[in-house]
């Protein structure tokens, strides 16, 4: 095996670990963005209770993901972070922001309060997170390293579209989890509307980026007709987690595959990227034993706290 395929191996586990991220953190962020639009407190309870087990666990791969870029490819790690330190400044503090206000709901008689501020904190780590995203796939620009260096340099179409893509697909999976985990679930028209918008703004950024290739049109509309689905399964009342998580990975995979062959754009390529032959061959072998252990917990947890959610009767919005 040489250094070009290792490279690529990497690049892949990056991939799989980041589909990890969006859909197991991104569920619990979609549940933190609906419980703004629900007014009912006493439904609120049962969205937060419902993720109260596993919010934990899920964010660990949000670790993994920045553990295995910086690992796998500093250079790329490098000159991204040196670009998205206002971004990244604002995804801390609103994963600050959730963090402190779901571990003093329980706590406080003014729930209100805190579950609005778990809200809040779930919708700016989408935003931050979506625009990042969308800022890497639409390039940043680099005219030199003083130009590399201008903290606003992430503004651009692709950063808003991206966000925005990424509120609307985390909205999408938690109402997805909620739907499967409680009960009477009563916000499928927010969810709809939610879907369709984040098909809408996902189209924008494809043309924005721009994104190409027929392998990968394949892809996203194999995630289309997952959407699709997953709308439809909405409608009729049945369970609708499933196709919106197969959307969601088959939407990455298309993403991935339109923007290869580049990695980071300007100019960097997964093998001019990664770190030296050496390092990727140990850090291999240490994932390979680590990543048993990160989806035996997972596993663990989620069949421990499964099914605490209860969703009481109420009206549909």
């Amino acid at each position: 095996m040489d250094h070009g395929m290792l490279a690529e191996i990497w690049l892949w586990i990056l991939a799989m670990v980041l589909a990890a991220t969006v859909i197991l953190d991104g569920f619990d962020l979609g549940v933190g963005i609906l419980c703004l639009i629900e007014k009912d407190e006493s439904k609120r309870q049962s969205m937060v209770a419902s993720i109260e087990g596993v919010w934990h666990a899920n964010q660990t791969w949000l670790v993994v993901a920045g553990g295995v870029l910086f690992g796998a490819f500093p250079r790329a790690y490098g000159m991204l972070l040196s670009s998205l330190y206002i971004p990244s400044g604002i995804l801390l503090l609103g994963l600050m922001a959730r963090g402190v206000g779901l571990e003093y709901y329980e706590q406080s008689e003014s729930k209100r309060a805190w579950s609005t501020l778990f809200g809040l904190g779930s919708l700016v780590v989408a935003l931050a997170q979506g625009a990042m995203l969308g800022a890497v796939m639409q390039g940043l620009p680099m005219a030199g390293h003083q130009q590399f260096l201008t903290p606003f340099a992430w503004v651009t179409p692709g950063a808003f579209l991206g966000a925005m893509a990424m509120v609307c697909v985390v909205a999408t999976l938690g109402a997805g989890w909620l739907a499967a985990t409680v009960q009477d679930f009563g916000l499928r028209k927010a969810a709809i509307l939610f879907s369709l918008a984040g098909l809408l703004f996902q189209a924008g950024l494809a043309i924005c980026v721009p994104a190409t290739g027929i392998v990968a049109l394949a892809f996203g509309a194999v995630s289309a007709a997952y959407l699709a689905w997953a709308v439809t399964a909405m409608a009729s009342g049945a369970v609708f987690f499933l196709p919106a998580c197969l959307h969601v990975l088959f939407g990455l995979v298309a993403w991935l595959i339109a923007l290869r062959p580049g990695f980071v754009e300007p100019g960097l390529t997964p093998l001019n990227a990664s770190a030296a032959f050496g390092s990727l061959k140990i850090m291999l072998w240490g994932f390979g034993l680590t990543l048993p252990v990160i989806i035996g917990y997972t596993i663990y947890q989620y069949r421990v706290f499964m099914g605490q959610g209860a969703y009481s009767p109420g009206h549909d919005h």
